[in-house]
Order: structure tokens, then sequence, then C-alpha cells
């Protein structure tokens, strides 16, 4: 199991057997020390982001072509 977090003392993390920790304020943390934005906004850009990466590394990895994947793309739109 691998969590994606920004604070490494959550029940989730002691869950994990992986940790990916992003260095992003946490929504109850309103001090605006690591971020201008609202609440949880950086960590949410932030996990997007990487889950973007990640997928672009496996997809590659793969071999697949890019229309071979647009039958299993989800219409989130």
């Amino acid at each position: 199991v691998v969590a994606i977090t920004a604070h490494p003392a959550s029940p989730l993390a002691a869950l994990a057997d992986e940790l990916v920790v992003i260095p992003a304020a946490i929504k109850t943390d309103r001090s605006h020390d690591q971020s201008v934005q609202y609440a949880g906004s950086l960590f949410e850009q932030l996990v997007v982001v990487l889950g973007d990466a990640l997928f672009t590394a496996l997809w590659h990895r793969s071999g697949q072509e890019e229309k071979d994947l647009w039958s299993r793309h989800s219409n989130l739109e």
C-alpha cells in the first residue's frame, strides 16, 4: 500500500507500506506558511501532477500507443 499525504504522522500514513510525503499545507493549516492558497489546494494540485507523471512514466514503459489507451479512459468532464 502506497499512501500519498502531506501529514506523515496521519492514520493513513501508519497503514502504508510506502509513503510519498508532499510538502504542502494540510487542510487544517491556515497559517499560509507553505502556500497562500486556501486549505489543501496546493496538496491537491501536487497530487494531480504526481499522478500524471506516474501515469506517463508507466505508459511509456508499457510500450502501448496512445490510441490503445482511449478505450480505458474515463470521461470526467
